[in-house]
């Protein structure tokens, strides 16, 4: 296909997506799990559990992650709430995951297999101490597409070893294209197509998204045609890219806080699409692809969780819903007739800062500012503008309240704001 005709191509596949929505009978929903993708564990983060775990049919908890980065390989293990996770009463699954390791064609024996049967193991007999019985033992193996064959043997190993615990493995779209794609996955269980991934844009000015939905539906429909169960993993997180003041990369932040970048950097955040996913998820549901069996969510959000929506927003989206930021600008008076000017998202989604203009009538203007980095200029003798900070300002979340400046009249009056085109 030609590229201009690529865009055009887009388009008229989301419109058929959105027709095909519109006109499908509801059928019952799709299981949709969530992956617990926690190193540690705070007290603020097993509150989250505690009170949205039972908002999925299955949790599919990181427990090890294996690294094969430099001479010697390590073993990191997380520390799950296990009586956290035991009290929501949702099914668990246990997660490995394994970092690169260039598995050779017949090398399944390695010691970088050894390692990762006995995270497997460990991982499973911690669980079950702990009181859960894991329904399932998912791997997650950063492997090209040409070590799938090796990949294969492996996991014909380990199906041996944990039986009758399922073994479901995480796969990217990519390795549909090999003829080693339909042995790998006979192999397991299930499997779970990635549909989201983290790829580095070439500057910061490039457009980059998380998840293509017109590629994820086809990559969806592909798996389908395959007959073996799957689910597939749709992305609420989104992160942060940077580059330097000489426009070379320095890194990508899926999750943590904030990090210290060199000063002059470009840093931008891109969050999942709410819209798009959404979309996905009332056509899932209202007419599931033959052997798609549910939807797992990358990742819970934990609390204060700026790389991941708002749990309003996650609700609305898995029940089919798209979500929408709404903007609302609070200017309430006091009697000494000072005003603070404070932003406030009413919607279900986040949304970006915009500029508002704030107006009044009967009175004049004492004084005023902007605070946070907002800046303010006058408009005439009864109103100001308000910008947001220049770059790339955080959204405001579902129910954030920001306050953006101030301004002293000479009376009480109304004071109004309405966001500038």
């Amino acid at each position: 296909m030609k590229a201009s005709l690529l865009p055009l191509f887009a388009a008229l596949v989301l419109i058929a997506l959105a027709r095909e929505a519109a006109c499908a009978v509801a059928a019952p929903a799709l299981p949709q799990d969530a992956y617990v993708w926690q190193r540690e564990w705070s007290p603020g983060f097993r509150q989250v559990v505690l009170d949205h775990g039972r908002t999925f049919a299955a949790l599919d908890v990181l427990v090890a992650e294996l690294s094969f980065r430099g001479a010697v390989p390590s073993a990191f293990y997380a520390k799950p709430d296990w009586q956290a996770l035991l009290s929501t009463g949702s099914r668990i699954g246990i997660v490995v995951r394994c970092g690169p390791e260039p598995l050779a064609p017949g090398d399944s024996g390695s010691r970088a297999a050894a390692m990762l049967a006995d995270a497997c193991q460990h991982s499973i007999s911690l669980a079950r101490g702990a009181g859960i019985e894991p329904v399932e033992l998912q791997l997650d193996l950063d492997a090209a597409t040409s070590q799938l064959s090796a990949y294969r043997s492996l996991l014909h190993k380990l199906r041996a070893r944990f039986h009758p615990l399922p073994l479901v493995l995480t796969v990217l779209p990519d390795w549909m294209r090999s003829a080693d794609f339909s042995l790998l996955v006979g192999e397991a269980d299930s499997y779970v197509l990635q549909v989201h991934s983290l790829e580095r844009p070439a500057s910061a000015r490039q457009p980059f998204k998380l998840c293509d939905p017109v590629l994820a539906w086809s990559w969806i429909r592909e798996a389908s045609r395959l007959g073996i169960p799957f689910r597939v993993a749709l992305p609420t997180y989104g992160y942060r890219v940077a580059f330097g003041p000489d426009g070379k990369f320095l890194g990508l932040q899926a999750e943590g806080p904030e990090r210290a970048w060199p000063a002059g950097s470009a840093v931008r955040t891109v969050l999942a699409d709410p819209g798009s996913m959404a979309l996905l998820v009332f056509n899932l549901t209202a007419s599931p692809p033959s052997a798609c069996m549910g939807i797992v969510w990358f990742r819970m959000p934990g609390e204060d969780d700026r790389l991941a929506w708002h749990w309003v927003t996650l609700g609305k989206v898995m029940a089919g819903e798209p979500p929408k930021g709404h903007l609302v600008l609070e200017a309430p008076a006091s009697p000494e007739s000072l005003v603070e000017l404070s932003l406030v998202n009413e919607g279900s989604a986040q949304i970006g800062a915009s500029s508002f203009r704030v107006s009044w009538q009967g009175a004049g203007l004492v004084a005023a500012d902007a605070i946070g980095g907002w800046r303010l200029e006058r408009d005439g003798p009864s109103a100001v503008l308000l910008h947001p900070p220049a770059g790339d300002a955080p959204p405001l979340f579902p129910g954030e309240r920001i306050q953006i400046g101030w301004m002293r009249l000479e009376s009480p009056v109304r004071v109004e704001g309405v966001p500038l085109p």
